[in-house]
């Protein structure tokens, strides 16, 4: 039997890029400690210059921010709402400027403000109601389903607005909710524009039918709502506009928003009144 003996060397003392003892049967051909305090320096340095750039506004420059075509934005945030189930996006910035692009052209809200590297950083927030409703409902009562109007025009392609095809297409919806509803599955559908025969329809067919008026005024949902529908100059049938809305005369639920309350405060008082009309039904 053969006999040998073992080193072991370790790339740390080989390099010498660490602090303390190198054994005394290693050599070090580099100095990589010396190395790494300089660029350790240098790091420090750099982003000592990129903070007194961001403050003093010298960057970002024009050449730097890579805009986005308005209506490719609003793609991409109705997708995040209908795709995902975010409960809501909040943004930071330090610029009032950007702040005022967040609230006028996406429809946040100012949520407050914090300190950060001594200045002010203004938080924005928007927030996916029918989401945060649904994960709620989901987490006491089960399997649910979340639709939209839109939802369903795009589903089976409805193209038409007048007020007799917006009865044939809300009868679809009311169908749809009725079967969903024979399976045990909670649906939440958020239309604007019913009827009241649709009302009528639904508390005689689908059992256990809650009806939820949320109530805002014309002015906040032009302001507010993300649809380009209400911001147009050339206004044909849209509810709340030129076609008169039947609003429910007896709803379960009565929910005043005015678009000032956050989503968290919306969902407790729905879910709250929910709660309270299963609880005596």
């Amino acid at each position: 039997m053969q006999s040998g003996d073992v080193e072991y060397l370790f790339g740390f003392d080989v390099l010498l890029s660490t602090i303390g003892h190198v054994p005394r049967h290693s050599k070090s051909y580099r100095n990589f400690l010396k190395e790494f305090e300089r660029l350790q320096k240098e790091r420090e340095a750099a982003f000592q210059e990129f903070y007194d750039d961001v403050h003093s506004g010298a960057f970002p420059e024009k050449k730097h921010v890579v805009e986005i075509e308005e209506k490719e934005l609003d793609t991409f945030l109705n997708n995040l709402e209908k795709n995902y189930n975010f409960e809501g996006i909040t943004v930071e910035t330090y610029s009032k400027d950007a702040g005022s692009f967040y609230q006028k052209k996406l429809n946040f809200y100012y949520f407050g403000k914090k300190l950060r590297f001594f200045k002010n950083l203004y938080i924005f927030k928007k927030d996916f109601w029918s989401n945060k409703i649904k994960n709620d409902i989901i987490k006491k009562y089960g399997p649910t389903i979340l639709f939209s109007g839109d939802d369903i025009r795009n589903i089976f392609d409805f193209k038409k607005y007048s007020p007799q095809d917006r009865l044939k297409i809300v009868s679809q919806y009311c169908k749809l909710s009725h079967n969903l509803s024979n399976q045990k599955i909670n649906v939440i559908f958020c239309v604007v524009g019913l009827m009241h025969a649709i009302y009528k329809w639904n508390k005689k067919n689908i059992e256990n039918y809650i009806e939820i008026f949320v109530k805002s005024s014309i002015s906040k949902v032009k302001k507010f709502s993300n649809k380009k529908i209400y911001k147009q100059k050339y206004i044909q049938n849209v509810v709340g506009l030129d076609i008169k809305p039947e609003y429910p005369k007896h709803p379960h639920i009565i929910i005043n928003n005015d678009f000032a309350k956050p989503i968290e405060e919306l969902s407790e008082e729905l879910l709250l009144k929910i709660n309270r009309i299963i609880l005596f039904k």
